[in-house]
């Protein structure tokens, strides 16, 4: 009986230790963890989640018709698919979306999850995941991408190995060969013998 007290409260002192591990994790990489019974209308948000959206930062739920709700109108296809993909074919959800904050304006969530199915044969399988805010990411590429194809100049951005990285389409139109792209390819095919090169 001893024995069996002790291996209890060391399991339970290692599921402390794993849950604060897991809980400092997620506060330093200011993700959010959200939890969906697949076919329900309930969505568990933790408080980084609405936090993200600026609502009071706590842990609550949240009905998954809203969630669509607040989904932009132009991302909520893809999202469906994706979502309906992984539950029926098992394909890796990763899913980005745009979804409207407490004051109107909008974030750019890239979302992760999988399905937990238990063993126990009565617990309804379960779907959880994260939610990280990538909207400063989004706009930088937007940002990038538009000086690039705005600009009247063909510019290359390029790897130390002088692979092609970004183009814009002033550069695809003066140096690429019909139908072809210079992504990934070499600077090379840009010059017409090895001197011009080096």
């Amino acid at each position: 009986m001893f024995t069996v007290q002790l291996e209890h409260q060391r399991l339970q002192e290692t599921l402390r230790t794993n849950e604060q591990h897991l809980r400092l994790t997620m506060e330093a990489v200011h993700d959010g963890l959200w939890q969906w019974v697949p076919g329900s209308d309930q969505v568990l948000w933790d408080a980084r989640c609405w936090e993200m959206l600026g609502y009071p930062a706590q842990p609550k739920e949240l009905s998954y018709t809203t969630l669509l709700e607040w989904m932009h109108p132009s991302d909520l296809d893809n999202f469906k698919q994706r979502v309906a993909a992984h539950l029926e074919h098992g394909e890796f959800y990763h899913c980005e979306f745009r979804l409207r904050t407490d004051c109107g304006g909008w974030i750019w969530v890239e979302a992760r999850g999988d399905v937990i199915e238990p063993t126990d044969g009565e617990t309804p399988r379960m779907m959880v995941g994260t939610h990280t805010d990538i909207s400063e990411r989004v706009t930088q590429s937007q940002l990038i991408r538009a000086l690039l194809n705005e600009s009247a100049a063909a510019i290359l951005l390029t790897a130390p190995d002088r692979s092609i990285l970004q183009v814009n389409q002033r550069a695809e139109n003066i140096f690429a060969a019909a139908g072809t792209s210079l992504m990934g390819q070499s600077v090379r095919i840009l010059h017409p013998d090895d001197a011009s090169f080096e």
